[in-house]
């Protein structure tokens, strides 16, 4: 018995390819917003301040939109992967502690993502006042403190699991 069709393979690359770009374009996020910051006090670094800050903040949208993007398509191709294909959880433990790894991450990051999108907006619209981005900024940093940190270790480990496929059991054909 086939364990993948067809569409469960193009969706299973399409998830594993989608969640490379967001974890990718995740931390270069993460690296852009907590450089404009200082690290004791969260206080804007002022280097930053005799800028022009409407045409700096806006530089900020593809480093937005990307993992945005990513992380709702990795989402959608995950449940349509998980719908389609026919692997037990039973005899593929890997399997199991990624979903669970998922399932335990995506209410985070869904929260994390609402703030995301009231960035994405502001830039988007070029409606946007510094000072009202900029605590936006600082939410999303002091929102859920060291969660995107822990999220990126465990997605890291999500790629070892799908490499090396750890509790597999496997069935004897006779």
């Amino acid at each position: 018995m086939k364990k993948h069709s067809f569409f469960s393979k193009i969706f299973a690359s399409v998830a594993i390819a989608s969640g490379s770009i967001w974890l990718g374009s995740y931390l270069l996020k993460l690296f852009l917003v907590y450089q404009l910051f200082e690290p004791k006090n969260l206080s804007f670094k002022n280097k930053f301040i005799s800028i022009d800050m409407d045409v700096f903040l806006s530089v900020f949208l593809p480093a937005f939109i990307t993992p945005f993007a990513a992380y709702v398509i990795m989402v959608i191709c995950i449940l349509i992967f998980l719908l389609t294909t026919k692997m037990s959880f039973k005899e593929n433990g890997w399997l199991f502690i990624t979903l669970m790894i998922f399932l335990l991450t995506l209410p985070f990051e869904i929260y994390l993502m609402l703030i995301d999108y009231k960035i994405i907006t502001m830039l988007i619209h070029n409606s946007f006042n510094s000072d009202m981005l900029i605590g936006l900024f600082k939410e999303r940093i002091t929102a859920l403190n060291a969660f995107p940190l822990i999220e990126i270790l465990s997605y890291i480990s999500i790629f070892f699991l799908i490499i090396f496929k750890p509790l597999t059991i496997k069935k004897e054909t006779t």
